[in-house]
């Protein structure tokens, strides 16, 4: 029987996914415990969820050419630690490829290593290397799947053959409402929220706000460009906050009229991206707005579930500015409906995450 999951991350305590399965298998008494990557200084906080919080990088930041020594540093710290640990006990649960890496190269020296692997982005895919590089981080990929005891996915479009036993779990939110949903009422208010880049359209998303005075825009997350940041802030019509705990986040945005979850469809990773902002206004009642060229697209204007507008901003954007409520109402509660029929995240773990870790043996 084993006694304690440890998670292995690169990134710190705070990532939202992270947040979410860690307070799920908190819920069930379960010992948890976790190496991770501090990037940045602000992301430093306690987490009782946690018996033992370990950072093996305490710098390095999200983006630049100097990522490549740090996930080496990652990586080798990662297996140096956990070389000389006692795991007798213990479930790993790796998530992408640099600390499934670590995971998969310990086994190769350990039979008793037994790690779950679950992938957000595609390393290959979310990185620009060389042909030769991408062709032999992506052999490594297969053989780190195959060795896992489950892989994780985010989204249906990411299972291929090459894994040996998967399952999904949709990057959606636990049930702010819990149940005792009611339609809100739209305000002229919308919501840009998580990473806030270039590549996720927030150029487009600052001339709409320019011309559009009479609606505030509530932007919470990230900046990575800080000369982007204070363009944003100096509109009278932008509230801007950094990142924060999400039903914090809900309520401030749950009454909003629109969701932005926009992506470059010029880089792969991105016409394949699995928002959880999607998730998120589909879970609050509000239409979700996406850009024609990534898969969401399609998904949403099938079920009429929001906007698709293009990535850059034009006259496509025009009908964001509608605001009659009947059609407003139609797709959150569309979106809403869906959500909690097929994607509540309590009922995802319930039904795929728990019976995996019945089957380990692992201790509740």
């Amino acid at each position: 029987m084993f006694d304690t999951l440890v998670f292995v991350v690169a990134s710190s305590l705070k990532n939202t996914r992270l947040q979410k399965i860690a307070q799920y298998l908190y819920s069930k008494q379960i010992r948890l415990e976790i190496l991770a990557w501090l990037r940045d200084r602000k992301d430093l906080c306690n987490d009782n969820k946690f018996i033992s919080i370990n950072y093996l990088v305490k710098s390095g930041g999200y983006g630049g050419i100097r990522l490549i020594f740090y996930y080496l540093v990652f990586i080798i710290k990662g297996f140096c630690e956990l070389s000389k640990r006692s795991y007798k006990n213990k479930v790993f649960f790796a998530i992408n490829f640099e600390s499934g890496l670590i995971l998969y190269l310990l086994s190769l020296f350990r039979q008793d290593v037994i790690y779950i692997y679950e992938i957000r982005d595609e390393f290959t895919k979310s990185h620009k290397m060389p042909s030769l590089v991408t062709k032999l981080v992506d052999n490594v990929e297969i053989k780190i799947r195959k060795r896992a005891f489950v892989t994780i996915h985010v989204d249906d479009n990411r299972l291929s053959n090459l894994d040996n036993n998967a399952i999904v779990i949709y990057n959606a939110p636990y049930d702010f409402f819990k149940g005792d949903f009611i339609l809100p009422a739209y305000k002229k208010k919308f919501a840009v929220t998580g990473w806030l880049s270039s590549n996720r359209g927030m150029d487009s998303i600052y001339h709409f706000a320019y011309d559009n005075p009479s609606y505030e825009f509530i932007i919470a997350g990230r900046f990575t460009d800080s000369s982007l940041k204070r363009k944003f802030i100096d509109l009278p019509n932008v509230v801007y906050y950094d990142f924060m705990p999400q039903n914090t986040l809900f309520s401030l945005i749950k009454d909003c009229q629109g969701i932005f979850s926009l992506y470059d469809p010029s880089l792969e990773i991105n016409r394949l991206a699995a928002s959880n902002k999607l998730y998120d206004a589909m879970m609050l009642g509000i239409p979700v707005i996406v850009n024609f060229g990534i898969l969401a697209a399609d998904y949403v204007e099938k079920n009429g579930i929001g906007y698709v507008v293009n990535y850059l901003y034009d006259e496509t954007w025009k009908i964001l500015l509608d605001r009659a409520l009947d059609r407003i109402e139609f797709m959150g509660n569309n979106g809403r409906e869906i959500y909690y029929s097929n994607y509540e995240l309590t009922f995802q773990l319930d039904s795929k995450l728990l019976p995996i870790l019945k089957k380990l043996d692992l201790k509740f």
